[in-house]
């Protein structure tokens, strides 16, 4: 583990916030027309996390793991756009979107755990399996975080 600036350690896999700066000044810079982030609403990611079985309802109205295993391997993030239907040729005036799917290692390979794919979902699902997590910066911003750049 590394250690953060106020020299509290670090997630296995977090980052130290210069670096998370620097990632997203150099994104924010280059990619001026893309959304700057992606606000991730809690419920969206427990739904999430419940449908691809890493979660369970205890009875009480909680969601519980038993910490043993986990029947998904990673999240994938995929970028989308909705189009506006009044100039469906414009990337600009799309509403950006990201939609995270659970995935499991199959034969060294990711696979994504969504209906209508060749490869048969590993994961018992409850919907499709995919999630829309859409709401994009700009439009919901902390433009006072260290990581948004104007």
């Amino acid at each position: 583990m590394s250690e953060s600036k106020n020299n509290a350690a670090l997630p296995t896999n977090g980052v130290k916030i210069g670096d998370a700066e620097a990632w997203t000044q150099a994104w924010q810079e280059h990619c001026k027309d893309q959304a700057k982030a992606f606000l991730i609403p809690m419920v969206d990611l427990l739904e999430l996390l419940t449908e691809l079985k890493v979660l369970k309802p205890d009875g009480n109205g909680n969601l519980i793991t038993d910490g043993t295993s986990y029947p998904i391997d990673g999240i994938r993030a995929y970028n989308g756009l909705i189009m506006d239907s009044s100039n469906p040729k414009s990337v600009a005036k799309a509403e950006k979107k990201i939609v995270l799917v659970g995935t499991v290692e199959v034969n060294g390979e990711a696979q994504d755990q969504v209906e209508n794919s060749l490869d048969k979902p590993q994961v018992k699902l409850a919907g499709s399996g995919a999630f829309d997590f859409g709401k994009p910066c700009p439009v919901y911003c902390n433009k006072n975080s260290s990581l948004y750049h104007s």
